[in-house]
């Protein structure tokens, strides 16, 4: 185990280029020394080509195929560390041009901790999906926050699509963040930065052919607009740390490169195939589900334990979960909660079955609130047919919003501890 003073001490050094080039000088120089002093000024560098367009058109299918419309057992949204449960989305994030170049500004030992997939669709009036300006180490939780990232294109990234632009030089100064009850602040960006402090003439549009990358690391401003075409602009970041840091979230690591002398993190294999598209046909049977075992749907943080009873908690302000119940006639829905961030998500919940609003009654249960509904006798649903249950519960907040001594930044509603159907009485 490395004392913190020896880790400390390396991670500091990744603030200066000397380290890069003692790095780069005792293998293959994958930058140059103007490349490499680059990155360090502005925080950014690139693009570089890492696949072809045509590679990247079969990524594209199967990440739209395969991937997005597939649950994950280790995240609550889809499109985030795919690289752990998709060998396609793995092949990304290990691809020998991108990690020999962080490999040459951040040394031989790489992990890799998260991904996201990023599909900005068309911008509609109510739905613009511009990202602010901001740093990803607010979203974070790295001790101490050390991280390289890698922003892929996988269709073109153009002006008119919304590409990724960036802010020389910021990752050196202090901006001011606007409170996090800003108007027009994106709801995933609590800590995004005060434009009044920025001169965006200043910014740098980075336009990227299918296939080509940029770097650059966790302090650098960076933000999009909207997507102004009729197309998805599809791209995904790839973040990648030292096995020297403490990755506090819920999901585990992979060692791209080198060794884990540490030991501070979980480590898997990655993955060989892709998430199984006929998922929902092999729901198990029964009117019952406890969240003792992998969600069969979208929206929430990975099941936990208070020492009595498993759950789950919501991760925004919608989830759902399919079910193949047995029990057929009248039956009524249950959705049993355990615990609740605020009272008002209680109140303000909603249970919808295949897309119709369900009338609602609550009764306490034991330690719990019951929320009950009758579900509609669907008569043309064969038999063997699967449901699918939303829960939506607006209010979702972090604790460490809440409580400034918690370390917990995950967005937290409701934690369900049962989800299932009981004949009507």
């Amino acid at each position: 185990m490395l004392l913190l003073m020896d880790l400390n001490s390396r991670c500091m050094n990744l603030a200066s280029s000397e380290y890069s080039y003692r790095n780069a000088l005792s293998g293959d120089l994958m930058l140059t020394s103007a490349e490499i002093d680059q990155f360090f000024e502005h925080g950014f560098l690139g693009p570089f080509r890492a696949f072809s367009e045509s590679e990247m058109a079969g990524v594209r299918e199967v990440i739209e195929t395969h991937v997005i419309p597939t649950p994950t057992l280790y995240c609550s949204y889809p499109t985030h560390v795919r690289h752990l449960d998709s060998e396609t989305v793995f092949n990304l994030c290990n691809c020998p041009a991108i990690v020999d170049m962080m490999e040459t500004l951040y040394g031989p030992d790489l992990l890799l901790w998260s991904s996201s997939l990023f599909a900005k669709p068309p911008a509609r009036p109510d739905a613009k999906e511009e990202y602010p300006w901001h740093r990803d180490m607010y979203n974070w939780s790295l001790q101490p926050m050390v991280n390289i990232s890698a922003w892929l294109a996988i269709t073109d990234t153009t002006i008119e699509n919304g590409c990724i632009e960036f802010y020389p030089g910021s990752h050196k100064v202090d901006i001011p963040c606007l409170p996090d009850t800003a108007k027009g602040t994106n709801d995933r960006f609590k800590h995004s930065a005060d434009p009044s402090f920025l001169d965006e003439s200043k910014a740098v549009s980075v336009p990227m052919r299918a296939g080509e990358f940029v770097l650059f690391n966790e302090r650098t401003l960076h933000h999009s607009n909207p997507n102004q075409t009729d197309d998805v602009r599809m791209g995904i970041g790839i973040r990648v740390t030292l096995p020297v840091v403490r990755v506090r979230e819920e999901w585990p690591c992979v060692l791209l490169r080198g060794e884990d002398r540490s030991g501070l993190n979980t480590l898997v294999k990655p993955p060989a195939g892709e998430p199984d598209i006929c998922w929902s046909d092999n729901l198990e049977k029964g009117d019952v589900y406890l969240f003792d075992r992998p969600i069969p749907g979208v929206g929430w943080h990975i099941p936990e334990s208070d020492g009595e009873r498993c759950f789950a908690w919501t991760s925004g302000d919608e989830a759902w979960v399919d079910l193949l119940p047995v029990s057929t006639g009248d039956v009524l829905l249950q959705c049993e909660i355990l615990h609740a961030i605020s009272p008002d998500v209680v109140q303000g919940v909603e249970l919808w079955c295949d897309g119709e609003r369900l009338a609602m009654s609550f009764r306490q249960g034991d330690g719990t609130t019951i929320v009950e509904a009758p579900l509609p006798n669907r008569k043309d649903r064969g038999e063997g047919s699967s449901i699918r249950i939303f829960i939506k519960a607006p209010g979702a907040q972090r604790p460490c919003d809440l409580n400034a001594e918690s370390k917990d930044n995950r967005r937290l509603g409701l934690g369900v501890s049962r989800i299932g159907v009981v004949p009507a009485v």
